[in-house]
């Protein structure tokens, strides 16, 4: 497993959302961010969906971000999918996006609580970017003499990623105590110790079980 920064843009969508730019009558305006318990259309308000870009290699059929000039020189932000031969967006600028609210990706998605959180906070300190949770997987070449590692968001069984606003909140022992994250810890480290062994030899077995022993005893001597 391992973790990757990435940036959270928000754009505006026909598609329904739970997440609506609601509209100031008196002023005309759509400031008003707010998660809602119920989805609401563009008649309503401005639904909003979450993208989250990284910097990882684009392949063909990956969904893509990209700021790019329209016919009146105004900078606009695009969405699409990459297709071999394609024109869209910029080569050296445009983001793989790894994960979304927008249903029309049909990929991987925050949690309500997330998407909750980052209307709370949009005013005074909105979440730009945050730490996504990657499994690893390893694809070995025809003749097996060489690989390339792949990295895909770890999921749970309702396709939601795994979130960390911080990379501090993860490691960082002030952050733990302040947060009283300890036992939440401790279950993650049970949860690494659960991972499948499949195609491990016994010595690489114990080495990463014996790991997350010494991890769990570090935790309950300075923590």
């Amino acid at each position: 497993m391992s973790w990757i920064k990435s940036e959270v843009v928000m754009l505006s969508r026909d598609t329904k959302s739970k997440l609506v730019l609601l509209s100031n009558k008196s002023k005309n305006t759509f400031k008003d961010l707010r998660y809602l318990n119920v989805e609401l259309s563009s008649e309503l308000g401005r639904p909003q969906h979450l993208y989250f870009i990284s910097d990882e290699k684009i392949e063909c059929g990956d969904w893509c971000y990209d700021k790019i000039k329209n016919s009146k020189s105004e900078l606009v932000q695009i969405i699409y999918r990459k297709r071999e031969n394609s024109h869209i967006g910029n080569s050296s600028t445009e983001k793989k996006i790894i994960a979304s609210s927008d249903p029309n990706l049909n990929i991987c998605k925050p949690s309500e609580s997330f998407m909750k959180k980052y209307a709370d906070v949009y005013d005074k300190n909105p979440i730009k970017e945050v730490m996504i949770e990657m499994n690893i997987y390893r694809i070995y070449s025809d003749n097996f003499e060489s690989y390339n590692d792949k990295l895909i968001p770890r999921v749970d069984k309702d396709n939601i990623i795994s979130i960390h606003k911080k990379y501090d909140e993860i490691y960082d022992k002030n952050s733990i105590i302040e947060t009283k994250n300890i036992d939440n810890l401790k279950n993650y480290i049970n949860m690494l110790m659960k991972e499948s062994f499949e195609g491990w030899t016994k010595d690489e077995e114990r080495g990463y079980l014996t790991a997350c022993i010494s991890i769990e005893k570090w935790i309950d001597k300075n923590l």
